[in-house]
C-alpha cells in the first residue's frame, strides 16, 4: 500500500515483522491513519513509538474481526452500520471480556479501540467529501453517529467500571523519607566520583556513567516526567544560558533569598505533555555537570548530530538516555528499602500531594501546577491528601456532629473548626462513659490528690508529634477505683454536676488550644474563664478543669482511631 517516505522510514520499518505489521502496511485506511498520526506527531521522536502502537492496535482488531464475520477483508468493511455489532463483538472479544461479571481483561485497550475507529470513520467521511462520494459519506456518518450513541453502552461504560474497581482499596504509596535521604546522598557521591573520573579520563564509560546519575538527579530534585528531563535538547540549554536576570524592578520585588535563588539556578524550558512548555531547574552543580559532558561529547565519540544533551553514546545513536531506566537504576544502588515507591510519576504525585498542606493562594496553586506541567483542574482532582486518610480525620467530624442532630452548632466553620465534645455519642459511648471523670466522683475525700495526679498530667503531656499521649498510672489507678465505687452505689442523679450544652462549648471553645496540644489547664486559667465567662459562674474551677480533661481524653480517643483502625474492635 502507497505511503509517504516519513512514515514508511520512521514509523512502519521499525515496526515488529509479524503478522500485525504485515496487515497494517497492506490496509488502506490503517495507512490513512497512520498518515494522520504521522501529519500530527511526526516531528516529534519519542511520539513514534506511540504511533506504531496504534497502528498495531487496529491491524489486531481487525484480524479477529475477520474471525468474526468472514465477509470482512479490510478495515473499511468494518466502517459500516450493519457491522457495527460484529465491531462490538471483535472488540469484546479482542480485549477479553467476560459477559457473566462485564469485566474486561484489557480494558484500556477498548477504550483505545474506540477512539482509532471513530477517527477512522472520519477519516472516510473526509474522503468521501473530497471525492464527492455520497453513499460513503452517509455509512461513515452514520457509523459515527452509532458511535456515540451505542459505544458507551456496549463497551466504554463496562471497560471503565474495570479500570475503576481496580483502583477501589488500592494503597496510595508515596516515597518514604528515608529511602529519599538514602538516594540523595547516594546520587551526590555519585555524581562527584563520575565528574573526577571523566575529568581525569575521558572514556565512553565515565561519560555515560555521568549522563545517567546526572539525568537521574535532575529528574528527583525537579519531580520532572523522566522523558521530559531526558529530551532536554543543546539548543534548549544553550538558549537558557544566554538568558539574562530579569530586570531590576522585578528584582526589587523579591526578597534577598529569593534574589539569591534566581542567581543560583539557571531555568531550562522543554516540550512537555501535550505541548505545554515546562521548566527545568539546574543548580550550578548540575549546570557544571553538563558542561563537562559537553565538553567531552566529541571526545568520547558521540555523535555530533545527536540533539540531545543527554544522548546515547553508544552504536551511534542519535536518541537520548531514557530517564526513567536511569532513575531506576540509581535508586536500587542507593540501598534504599522500598525502591519500586520511587519512580518519576510517584515523585511527582508526592510534591503535588504535599503541596496541598501548605496554604497556598489560588496564583501560588496555579504556579506550581504549571511547574509540573498539568492544569489545575488536573491537580485539585487527582493530587489531593490520600482521600482515606482525609475522610477518616475530616470528614468523620462532619458525620458524628449530624448523627446527634448537633450540626447547626458549627454553621460557618470549616471541617477543622469543628471540635467534638462530649455531647457528641459514639458507638462505644458506654466505654467513653465510664472513662470520663465527673467531679461529684473526685470531691470531697480525692480532691487533693485527684488535683495534684491531673496537674502531673498537665506537666508531662509533651508528647513527640508522631505518637499518642498516654495517660498517667496514677490516672488509670483513679479510674479502676471509680469503677468500683459506681458499681457499689446506686445512681443519683440529683447529685451529678451536669454541664448545659452552652457552657460544654464555651469550655472547649475558650481551651481549644489546650484540647488541641493534650494540655490540661492549671488552676489560674480555669479561674480566668469563670471571671469572663456569665455561665460557668456557678461551677468551680475542677469541674472546669476535668471537663477539659475529658475532652482531651477523647480527643486522643479520636487521633488513635484515625492512626488505628483495626484497634477500634479489639
Amino acid at each position: 500500500m502507497e505511503c509517504s517516505g516519513g512514515l514508511k522510514e520512521n514509523i512502519f520499518d521499525g515496526m515488529h515483522s509479524d503478522g500485525f505489521t504485515f496487515v497494517a502496511k497492506r490496509d488502506h485506511l490503517i495507512v490513512k491513519f497512520g498518515e494522520k498520526l504521522y501529519q500530527k506527531h511526526g516531528h516529534l521522536q519519542h511520539r513514534r513509538q506511540f504511533m506504531r502502537q496504534k497502528i498495531r492496535e487496529l491491524a489486531r482488531f481487525l484480524l479477529v474481526a475477520r474471525e468474526e464475520d468472514s465477509t470482512i477483508t479490510a478495515l473499511q468493511s468494518c466502517i459500516r452500520p450493519d457491522k457495527f455489532l460484529v465491531v462490538i463483538s471483535a472488540v469484546k472479544k479482542l480485549c477479553g471480556y467476560d459477559s457473566l461479571t462485564h469485566v474486561y481483561e484489557n480494558p484500556s485497550l477498548a477504550l483505545k479501540i474506540g477512539h482509532s475507529l471513530k477517527k477512522c470513520a472520519t477519516i472516510l467521511r473526509s474522503q468521501a467529501l473530497i471525492e464527492g462520494n455520497s453513499e460513503l459519506q452517509q455509512v461513515s456518518a452514520d457509523f459515527v453517529d452509532l458511535c456515540d450513541s451505542d459505544w458507551k453502552e456496549h463497551i466504554s461504560s463496562a471497560a471503565l467500571s474495570t479500570l475503576a474497581s481496580k483502583q477501589n482499596n488500592k494503597p496510595h504509596v508515596l516515597p518514604l523519607t528515608e529511602d529519599m535521604k538514602k538516594v540523595t546522598k547516594y546520587m551526590a557521591e555519585e555524581r562527584e566520583r563520575c565528574l573526577n573520573t571523566l575529568r581525569s579520563e575521558p572514556t565512553v564509560a565515565a561519560w555515560h556513567a555521568l549522563a545517567k546519575v546526572s539525568l537521574s538527579n535532575i529528574i528527583m530534585f525537579n519531580r520532572r516526567r523522566s522523558g521530559e528531563a531526558a529530551r532536554i535538547l543543546l539548543t534548549d540549554f544553550e538558549a537558557a544560558k544566554e538568558n539574562s536576570l530579569p530586570e531590576d524592578d522585578i528584582l526589587s520585588a523579591l526578597s534577598d533569598m529569593e534574589k539569591e535563588l534566581v542567581a543560583h539556578f539557571t531555568r531550562v524550558e522543554v516540550c512537555g505533555k501535550r505541548g505545554r512548555r515546562v521548566p527545568v531547574l539546574l543548580t550550578k552543580a548540575m549546570h557544571a555537570e553538563i558542561e563537562q559532558l559537553l565538553l567531552s561529547r566529541e571526545e568520547v565519540g558521540v555523535m555530533s548530530s545527536n540533539p540531545y544533551v543527554f544522548a546515547r553514546p553508544y552504536f551511534d545513536s542519535e536518541q537520548h538516555l531514557a530517564g526513567h531506566t536511569c532513575l531506576k537504576e540509581a535508586v536500587e544502588a542507593s540501598g534504599a528499602q522500598n525502591p519500586q515507591n520511587i519512580t518519576s510519576t510517584k515523585l511527582r504525585k508526592h510534591l503535588a500531594t504535599v503541596s496541598q498542606i501548605l496554604n497556598l493562594s489560588e496564583h501560588e496553586l496555579e504556579q506550581v501546577c504549571g511547574f509540573l506541567g498539568h492544569d489545575i483542574l488536573v491537580h485539585r482532582e487527582y493530587y489531593r491528601l490520600p482521600s482515606d486518610t482525609y475522610q477518616l480525620a475530616k470528614v468523620s467530624r462532619l458525620l458524628m456532629a449530624a448523627e446527634t442532630g448537633e450540626i447547626s452548632k458549627f454553621q460557618g466553620k470549616s471541617l477543622s473548626d469543628i471540635h467534638l465534645n462530649k455531647d457528641l455519642e459514639f458507638q462505644d459511648s458506654e466505654i467513653e462513659e465510664e472513662e470520663e471523670v465527673e467531679i461529684d466522683d473526685l470531691m470531697p475525700a480525692h480532691t487533693t490528690s485527684t488535683s495534684h495526679s491531673v496537674a502531673e498530667e498537665g506537666n508531662s503531656s509533651t508528647a513527640s508529634s508522631h505518637e499518642l499521649p498516654t495517660v498517667s498510672s496514677s490516672c488509670q489507678n483513679e479510674k479502676r477505683a471509680l469503677h468500683k465505687k459506681r458499681e457499689q452505689k446506686p445512681w443519683r442523679h440529683g447529685q451529678k454536676d451536669f454541664l448545659s450544652p452552652d457552657q460544654n462549648k464555651a469550655i472547649c471553645t475558650h481551651f481549644s488550644s489546650f484540647i488541641d496540644s493534650f494540655r490540661v489547664p492549671a488552676k489560674a486559667d480555669c479561674d480566668n474563664i469563670l471571671a469572663k465567662e456569665p455561665l460557668l459562674q456557678a461551677k468551680s474551677w475542677l469541674k472546669i478543669k476535668c471537663t477539659v480533661r475529658n475532652a482531651i481524653e477523647k480527643r486522643k480517643r479520636e487521633l488513635k482511631r484515625v492512626q488505628n483502625p483495626s484497634s477500634v474492635n479489639t
